[in-house]
């Protein structure tokens, strides 16, 4: 993909899954040395919109993106139209949330390093716990708790109702 196909998605492939990885981030490379493959996870759920979790869940330009990360979109091609409301309405109720909701739970993460899923904040979501649990409202049968970016992806993989969308990586896509 090339950074302006990010803008030109057709709205019957959105929402789009996003597994990202930050290929300058300190933060991200410190994930990479406990686990393999993408450390984010997030919804490009508009043409250029991405719903995030950085330190707080929000709205952000994809351009925010572009250039440092790479990423891999996925998606349900049977979604109907009431599924992907369903995504877009859970993401907005997210992003409208007061702060101390949108935050990162930076417990969980400890919890991994620890390797203790139940070691997390019951009010705040990392990434992709947010990005899983978003999910499993259109994929009942995505029942992985407090899934890392990779445990998702490797979810959508094994799933035959998921497809890749689209590839991007900053140094293929000029």
């Amino acid at each position: 993909m090339r950074p302006k196909d990010f803008y030109n998605i057709p709205s019957t492939h959105l929402p789009l899954l996003v597994f990202s990885d930050n290929l300058y981030s300190f933060f991200s490379w410190r994930i990479r040395c406990k686990t393999e493959g993408y450390t984010h996870a997030m919804w490009l759920y508009a043409p250029g919109r991405v719903a995030t979790q950085g330190w707080t869940f929000k709205s952000d330009d994809i351009a925010t993106f572009l250039g440092t990360s790479r990423m891999e979109l996925w998606y349900n091609p049977a979604w109907r139209k009431q599924d992907r409301e369903r995504i877009v309405e859970e993401l907005t109720r997210k992003i409208n949330q007061p702060l101390f909701y949108r935050m990162y739970d930076v417990l969980g993460i400890i919890g991994h390093i620890v390797k203790s899923r139940k070691f997390h904040s019951p009010f705040q979501e990392y990434c992709s716990e947010n990005a899983g649990r978003v999910l499993s409202v259109v994929e009942p049968d995505m029942k992985i708790q407090s899934p890392t970016p990779e445990e998702l992806r490797q979810w959508c993989k094994d799933s035959r109702q998921m497809t890749v969308y689209g590839r991007y990586h900053p140094y293929e896509s000029k």
